[in-house]
């Protein structure tokens, strides 16, 4: 039986081809340092601290300081770690 070819080649799970083109459709959210403080409902003197300790990397875009939103989770999620211990 013949199966219609839509042009998008092999993509399965493991394939180079379907990571790039997953990699190429997600997209970056940064957040300032008001929002990820509103967020964790922490100051932001708090927030410096936990970067100064190295828990967690801001990145400068020019003058902004911001930090990912993939950073954030990873933050939130050792921090969950570090409780449950």
């Amino acid at each position: 039986m013949n199966t219609p070819d839509f042009g998008g080649g092999n993509m399965n799970a493991n394939s180079a081809e379907y990571r790039t083109s997953e990699a190429r459709n997600r997209s970056i959210v940064m957040l300032d340092l008001g929002e990820v403080c509103a967020t964790l409902r922490i100051s932001r003197a708090a927030l410096y601290v936990h970067e100064a300790a190295g828990l967690i990397k801001f990145t400068k875009i020019g003058r902004r300081t911001l930090i990912s939103e993939a950073e954030l989770e990873r933050f939130i999620a050792a921090a969950n770690e570090g409780a449950a211990a």
